[in-house]
């Protein structure tokens, strides 16, 4: 039944295609999960010969975020300053 609705795209009776899908869904569960993970394993492994090692990164204090932002707008002030001359 699942095949003829999904490969062949026949109608079938959506009551008997609900007892069908819920009878086995344990089963179609199990099947997504493990294809998942196998996928995120894949894309993983890829990733990793692409990118090499994940870079570390080095964590921003609270007080180099403000000084970021000062400088911004100090930037941000200096373009409009000179932008609307």
């Amino acid at each position: 039944m699942l095949q003829k609705y999904f490969k062949e795209r026949k109608k079938v009776d959506y009551e008997l295609l609900r007892g069908v899908v819920k009878k086995h869904l344990k089963f179609i569960e199990s099947y997504y999960d493990s294809d998942t993970e196998a996928a995120e394993q894949r894309s993983k492994e890829v990733a990793k010969d692409i990118e090499g090692p994940a870079p570390k990164v080095k964590p921003i204090t609270v007080q180099q975020l403000e000084k970021n932002k000062k400088r911004a707008m100090k930037q941000y002030n200096y373009l409009l300053k000179h932008l609307l001359r």
